[in-house]
């Protein structure tokens, strides 16, 4: 509650409030402080001084927190209630912020985007109709050709049944894998799975067919009914799909007799290719709901994000992240780098990295990104090292930039997850792609689990961007702990970096 004490314009905070995990008046006092420092400067105030609400009359500041009044208010076993008291001039304060609210108008700089708004699988008339699904079913398999996890395939689940209720004749497509670059097991690259998987989740009869062209097949697709589904086979058992995507496209078209298309394959979106981008030149395209909600969340976070705003970039190289970086730089407040690419940044910085990976033509470039002047790079300051990479491989903690010469980093080291940890606290908006070790072998996997635990403790908007780090975000147990999980990793990476993903640019405007 927030209420006038016996001077004419100040007013006092008393709030009680519940943590999400047990902490303490010394962690509170401290992050109130580091925020009073840094990124709330001249807005947040912090004393530990015995003051009187006189004192406070014409403070610049809005919010005076007072370290010396708060209390606990505890549970047995837990240490999660408190209570802080804050004071502020309502009169003064709210005047100056309102000024500094001017100023900024005056000086920044004009920027004017439009945003085309895209159509959705709402905003069409399916009835009817035959309506080919881009999905994205690119699902992980073991030896044996069992799906060891569906989450791709449920994803999908909410256009696919919005479609069935709506009377459309739904027919599916999706990729899984390269079998163009291994075509001597072809076999194992088949959607047959997927098919039986879909039918155990939509409970309904899902015709599965062998093939995604040809008479045989535009002849069985003739026979479904309004609200039934069909799942055609790997597009990509056809080189077409990806070296001439256009005549792909209309072969898929002619085949199937599609009247619109609906790309909900996001982990795709960035590919021209015959089934994701060249349906969308020839007859209507709109987004499905997978693709909506990832375009939403994502797109709308990097347009608008809250601050303080953190990177954490992680994974094996560094070339993969260079338009992320350059993107991030003068927009997140802080990049926090672990993974193998850490290892470029510490060598151009002269330290001794053992074995472990080195991009040395991205040296200059490193350095040119830690003298970037806007945004912090945070890297690692000790690491786990082994002499050989394997599961069972006796491990040792270094100091990140004295690692000897026979040994090579697999994960971060105990220092830097406190250094990883103080860096995230606070944050409004985290973003994450990337993995802080070999996060697959239960050894090297700690850093990562750190990490994953404390973004899911922060409350912020949080962002995992698919692949491995959705992968070890899932296994390790935080999947509903953070704000959201991408289906695409390579399509996140590119939307991290500011880049349009062309198969949705294409799709009908609204």
């Amino acid at each position: 509650m927030s209420f006038r004490v016996p001077t004419p314009d100040v007013s006092v905070v008393d709030l009680t409030f519940r943590t999400v995990r047990d902490t303490s008046i010394q962690e509170i006092d401290a992050l109130l402080k580091k925020a009073s420092e840094t990124y709330l400067k001249g807005i947040l105030g912090v004393t530990t001084e015995e003051l009187v609400s006189s004192d406070f009359i014409h403070d610049a500041r809005s919010s005076i927190y007072d370290a010396k009044a708060t209390l606990e208010n505890n549970l047995k076993d837990e240490k999660r209630f408190f209570k802080v008291v804050s004071w502020y001039d309502n009169e003064w304060g709210y005047s100056l912020r309102c000024i500094d609210l001017l100023l900024y108008m005056a000086n920044a700089k004009a920027h004017v985007e439009t945003i085309q708004v895209k159509k959705t699988v709402r905003d069409v008339e399916v009835k009817n109709k035959k309506v080919l699904v881009r999905c994205d079913f690119n699902v992980p398999q073991d030896k044996d050709g069992n799906i060891t996890d569906d989450r791709r395939i449920r994803e999908a689940l909410p256009t696919i049944r919005y479609l069935m209720e709506q009377g459309a004749k739904v027919i599916l497509t999706s990729h899984l894998g390269r079998p163009d670059e291994k075509p001597e097991i072809k076999e194992s690259f088949t959607l047959a799975p997927v098919a039986k998987r879909l039918e155990q989740l939509l409970g309904k009869p899902v015709h599965w067919y062998e093939d995604c062209r040809g008479y045989m097949l535009r002849t069985a697709l003739r026979q479904l009914g309004s609200g039934e589904v069909a799942l055609l086979e790997n597009v990509r058992y056809y080189l077409e799909e990806i070296k001439a995507p256009e005549e792909f496209a209309k072969q898929l078209i002619d085949v199937t007799g599609a009247e619109v298309y609906v790309m909900d394959a996001f982990g795709t979106a960035h590919r021209r290719q015959g089934s994701t981008w060249g349906v969308s030149k020839y007859i209507p395209g709109v987004m499905g709901m997978l693709v909506e909600k990832e375009m939403s969340i994502i797109g709308g976070t990097m347009r608008a994000p809250a601050h303080p705003f953190t990177a954490i970039l992680g994974g094996a190289k560094i070339k993969d992240k260079i338009p992320v970086i350059e993107n991030l730089l003068g927009t997140v407040d802080t990049i926090i780098i672990g993974g193998g690419m850490a290892f470029t940044f510490i060598k151009a910085k002269g330290g001794n990295i053992g074995k472990s990976l080195l991009e040395k033509e991205y040296l200059e470039k490193a350095k040119a990104y830690m003298a970037n002047g806007k945004t912090e790079i945070v890297l690692p300051v000790d690491v786990i090292a082994v002499k050989e990479i394997k599961p069972d491989a006796a491990t040792q903690v270094f100091d990140a930039d004295k690692i000897p010469d026979d040994m090579i980093a697999v994960d971060i080291g105990p220092k830097t997850v406190e250094l990883f940890r103080s860096k995230l606290q606070g944050a409004k908006t985290i973003i994450w792609n990337g993995p802080m070790g070999i996060f697959e072998m239960e050894n090297f996997a700690k850093g990562t689990y750190e990490v994953a635990k404390t973004v899911a403790e922060i409350h912020c908007t949080s962002i995992i961007g698919g692949g491995d780090t959705a992968s070890a975000i899932e296994k390790l147990g935080f999947a509903d702990k953070v704000t959201h999980i991408s289906t695409g990793g390579g399509v996140s990476l590119e939307m991290f970096a500011g880049k349009k993903l062309p198969a949705v640019e294409i799709l009908a405007n609204k």
